[in-house]
């Protein structure tokens, strides 16, 4: 069972209610499929059995210890010191675990096919009574899953609102506001926790694990960004310089105003489109393909048929595009270029619902070139037989 299929996205709306408003909300129950696909026993087999090195395991105390104190200087972590501070009371946090688990780069897929941005996943075990991290905020929105024992997560007010990727959670300067919610997480329940609202967690009477999936929304601010970027690269007059008295005139710093907003006011919803389309794209040709079953795949493509099975490959993120005489399908950082009048046949195929034939697709389209293309997508991965 995926993720989508279980009760962690069974009330849509209100669900994206939460993540619009920004509001703390416990989802009990909702995450019991991820227990099933990363135990408790998983992740402690991650971290004394896997050759694990700093800094993809990281010890912590309420913040992060010397990591001299547990690993060799080849970097390779010393699970017997490591073994010690755990006994201690240290927490252990596994970066990044989705690049070495494929159980959990395929639930970070899934967020990003599921929402349209980037996300990534970092584990935590801690033992009895502690609490890995100090108070803090995150600057992305997380998801917490909890997997194994209980923990009291802790929300208290934050000193910044909405923070973004250049805003850093620095203890010195940002202190925990007044407690407004607390929530008891236990093992098969779901937490999600807006950036911005300051946090503190702390395990129960036995060892507790859970799963952190950050997830990287596309903000108005990046949108922005971006159109402005594009607006400098076509627009000779914003590369213009503004004259020498720019500080103190009141009528040159009017100029530089109107200026501005003559382009920003003549910005287009194709250009919004644009826009979007590139982040789209940045985030399709940089994922890695999750296709362990491909060797198998390419065997059987050559015994397809016109009522042969297939489907577009559910954790494929992909683009298509039909520019000057070429159709072309952009997923795993390739490009995949077809002549311009297998346009229609591409748009049908990538936009099937579930398992589809050829056959079927031939009532609404006609093509003689549905072999060579779907034996194409599916020796690129995009396509999969079933």
């Amino acid at each position: 069972m995926s993720l989508s299929e279980s009760s962690f996205f069974s009330d849509v709306e209100y669900f994206c209610q939460s993540v619009r408003d920004k509001k703390t909300r416990l989802m009990p129950g909702a995450g019991r499929v991820v227990c099933d696909i990363l135990s408790g026993d998983d992740v402690r087999q991650f971290v004394f059995e896997s050759g694990a090195r700093y800094p993809d395991l990281q010890v912590v105390l309420e913040g992060p210890v010397d990591h001299g104190d547990y690993t060799f200087p080849s970097g390779l972590v010393d699970v017997v010191a490591l073994a010690q501070l755990i006994h201690d009371g240290h927490s252990v946090v596994l970066h990044q675990l989705h690049n070495r688990s494929g159980p959990l780069a395929s639930l970070v897929r899934e967020f990003e096919a599921t929402f349209e941005c980037r996300a990534q996943a970092n584990v935590y075990f801690s033992p009895p009574n502690a609490a890995a991290l100090p108070p803090h905020f995150d600057n992305h929105d997380v998801f917490i899953f909890q997997v194994e024992g209980t923990k009291t997560w802790q929300m208290m007010k934050g000193p910044i609102q909405l923070p973004g990727p250049e805003t850093t959670f620095l203890p010195q300067q940002h202190e925990p506001g007044e407690l407004e919610e607390s929530f008891q997480v236990s093992a098969g329940d779901v937490l999600y926790v807006p950036r911005g609202i300051m946090h503190h967690a702390v395990a129960s009477e036995s060892d507790a694990v859970h799963i952190t999936i950050g997830v990287f929304w596309t903000t108005y601010a990046d949108v922005a960004v971006d159109l402005l970027k594009h607006l400098i690269g076509r627009q000779a007059e914003l590369r213009a310089s503004i004259p020498p008295d720019w500080r103190t005139s009141t009528v040159v710093q009017q100029q530089v105003l109107a200026e501005i907003h003559k382009h920003v006011d003549a910005i287009s919803i194709e250009e919004i489109r644009l826009v979007l389309t590139e982040r789209w794209l940045d985030l399709v040709m940089t994922r890695q393909p999750l296709i362990s079953d491909q060797l198998e795949q390419l065997r059987q493509r050559d015994e397809i048929k016109p009522s042969t099975q297939f489907r577009v490959r559910q954790l494929a993120l992909w683009h298509q595009s039909v520019h000057d005489d070429q159709a072309v399908v952009y997923c795993y950082g390739r490009e995949i270029a077809f002549p311009s009048h297998i346009g229609p046949l591409l748009e049908a195929l990538l936009r099937a619902d579930g398992i589809v034939t050829i056959n079927a697709l031939l009532k609404e389209i006609e093509s003689a070139d549905w072999k060579v293309v779907v034996q194409r997508l599916l020796a690129e991965g995009l396509l999969e037989l079933v």
